[in-house]
């Protein structure tokens, strides 16, 4: 049976046909105690940009170190914000750099954007980063979920989403995500297979092939799992 793949998510996951990105952020604190007590589970972190800390070197020499953990399979959420209260350059310093690691260690970047599309297209447009690139939790309506995926990102619904959005999107650059909310993940599938036109295990399936795809260390750690024969 394939698992429900959950690519963003600040809880852990309890369901055992569940593979969930437990996300952490990095600001004053040290979430390694919290990294060892999840017992191997897959795992993002990065530097938020409403928590951007009082010194970002250190921080980012933080995140370099820990991006070589085992089970770290993703840098994010890291992004952009208008509404945050740290100035724009900052904003955009501390994302190249963390765009950097992540291209250094072949890791995914999540991607939180709030009215800053265009910096971040624009960003990626002079980087050309080859690893991929995911805009989490995405509620934008259908012409900007084209853009961004003809600008080569993956796209990630939570539970608040556009319909033509899910619509649209094309199957092999699709996940979805709990982020923040406790429904469990397997009624936002329900939600989306109806909206597509399609079956949940279809779905699955292609979540998890997406999930695959994402970067080589991502399959070994996969061969462990018990789901499915890769």
């Amino acid at each position: 049976m394939y698992p429900y793949i959950n690519i963003h998510s600040h809880r852990k996951t309890e369901e055992k046909n569940e593979i969930a990105l437990l996300n952490y952020i990095l600001d004053s604190c040290s979430p390694e105690e919290s990294i060892n007590a999840n017992e191997g589970g897959f795992f993002s972190i990065g530097i938020h940009p409403w928590y951007i800390p009082q010194h970002p070197k250190q921080a980012l020499e933080y995140l370099n170190r820990l991006s070589t953990h085992h089970s770290c399979q993703a840098i994010g959420e890291v992004g952009l914000d208008k509404n945050a209260v740290t100035d724009m350059s900052a904003q955009e310093d501390i994302y190249i750099q963390q765009l950097k690691i992540a291209s250094k260690q072949h890791l995914p970047l999540i991607i939180h954007c709030v009215k800053a599309w265009n910096e971040i297209i624009a960003i990626h447009s002079a980087y050309h980063p080859e690893i991929p690139c995911i805009i989490h939790g995405f509620r934008g309506k259908p012409q900007l979920a084209e853009s961004l995926v003809n600008a080569g990102f993956y796209l990630s619904f939570g539970f608040h989403f556009n319909e033509e959005s899910i619509k649209i999107c094309p199957s092999h650059r699709l996940f979805l995500e709990t982020d923040e909310d406790l429904r469990p993940i397997s009624e936002l599938y329900e939600a989306v297979s109806n909206i597509r036109q399609c079956s949940v295990n279809e779905l699955k399936i292609q979540c998890f092939d997406n999930l695959r795809n994402l970067n080589k260390k991502l399959q070994v750690s996969l061969k462990g799992r018990t789901f499915v024969e890769l």
